[in-house]
């Protein structure tokens, strides 16, 4: 890692590789690739994983844990969890490109990024606040109420089977949100690019790749499937392992997508 700038991405390299000057990680623009991409970014997310698996359970643990305790403060607890774990996941991008490049991976990465943490945060609002306008307007008092809580579980089953129409109208309008902000952070960690940039080329190369990011979701969801289904001990100890798998895959996504290379194909 660079020691005077520690959003740069790792500059070691195990063999010659493209760069440009400064020795980072060339970003090119969005390419297509193929569907079956999917399951090399898991498979390439697998194999950082098992590597130091330890320090990556933490790192699971941590931020779900930050996430949680943040989650119950009133009001802002939603909005205060996802800007903390935005810089959380920056640093752990930082993580996965120094693992990459030769670097043992550490709990430490969790924390690099609270450094500079005002790009990552402004994409947190982005979603936060976008999010929130949607839930707010297409679910009006029942959005409200997710956003804020107050209703009892009992009350909220029953609120849910009344406006599944809405409910899926939202998540419908959810997913151009999710695709400005699922690459985002990982761009500006390694790249140091604008928020504006940011979400841009994000949503532009999930709209290039919407099969293989379809289908990548679609996987980690029945993985989840299958082991809530055999036990509750399977499952925890299966959401410990694929926690930090999914965030692996996001960075192994963006090395394809984005740098035209794949992670441990040299």
């Amino acid at each position: 890692m660079s020691e005077d700038d520690p959003y740069r991405a790792p500059s070691a390299e195990l063999e010659p590789r493209p760069q440009n000057e400064e020795g980072d990680i060339i970003l090119q623009p969005p390419r297509v690739v193929g569907v079956g991409r999917s399951f090399g970014w898991i498979a390439e997310a697998f194999n950082m994983f098992r590597h130091y698996p330890l320090p990556w359970i933490l790192t699971g643990l941590i931020q779900f844990g930050m996430g949680m305790l943040l989650g119950l403060v009133p009001f802002a607890g939603g909005a205060l969890s996802t800007m903390i774990n935005s810089v959380v996941l920056g640093g752990v991008m930082l993580g996965c490109a120094a693992q990459e490049f030769g670097e043992d991976y550490s709990i430490n990465y969790v924390f690099l990024a609270f450094s500079r943490p005002y790009k990552l945060i402004s994409v947190s609002l982005i979603y936060t606040v976008v999010s929130y306008v949607i839930l707010l307007s297409v679910l009006g008092p029942f959005g409200r109420t997710l956003i804020f809580g107050g209703l009892d579980p009992q009350t909220m089953e029953q609120q849910l089977e009344a406006m599944s129409g809405p409910i899926l109208l939202t998540a419908v309008l959810m997913i151009p949100l999710i695709m400005a902000t699922w690459f985002s952070i990982v761009l500006i960690a390694l790249h140091n690019v604008s928020v504006v940039d940011a979400v841009r080329l994000s949503f532009q190369g999930c709209l290039r790749n919407l099969l293989p990011m379809i289908v990548l979701g679609l996987v980690f969801c029945l993985a989840l499937g299958i082991l809530f289904s055999i036990g509750m001990a399977p499952f925890a100890i299966g959401v410990l392992v694929m926690y930090p798998i999914m965030f692996i895959s996001t960075y192994t996504a963006y090395r394809d997508i984005f740098t035209h290379e794949q992670v441990g194909v040299k």
